[in-house]
């Protein structure tokens, strides 16, 4: 069985981010939506960045989970899912990409 994987980062839920929850554990990201929870694995980010408002200027056919075109927000492209694009805003998105970036780095 493998192991069960441990939470390295949560944000909290505000305004900003529409009450929706975000998780960064060891082995994928969890966002909270109104409708379910989108996990993405590890291995299936392409990349990861902190991106300016609006949205448009970086992806015009991203998965907006939240207000990210009022706020500065991360930016996930993966490498499969019908969205490949995904912008979401964090309560702290420094440190939420800070986390992600670490916990991907040891898994190199």
């Amino acid at each position: 069985m493998a192991k069960s994987a441990s939470l390295v980062y949560k944000s909290e839920k505000a305004f900003r981010n529409m009450w929706h929850e975000y998780r960064v554990y060891d082995n994928r990201i969890e966002l909270d939506t109104l409708f379910k929870t989108v996990t993405i694995n590890n291995a299936d980010i392409e990349d990861i960045s902190l991106f300016s408002p609006p949205v448009i200027k970086t992806s015009i056919f991203a998965l907006k989970i939240d207000m990210a075109d009022f706020y500065t927000h991360i930016g996930i492209k993966r490498k499969k899912g019908y969205f490949k694009n995904i912008r979401f805003t964090p309560v702290f998105p420094e440190e939420f990409l800070a986390s992600v970036k670490s916990v991907l780095q040891q898994t190199v």
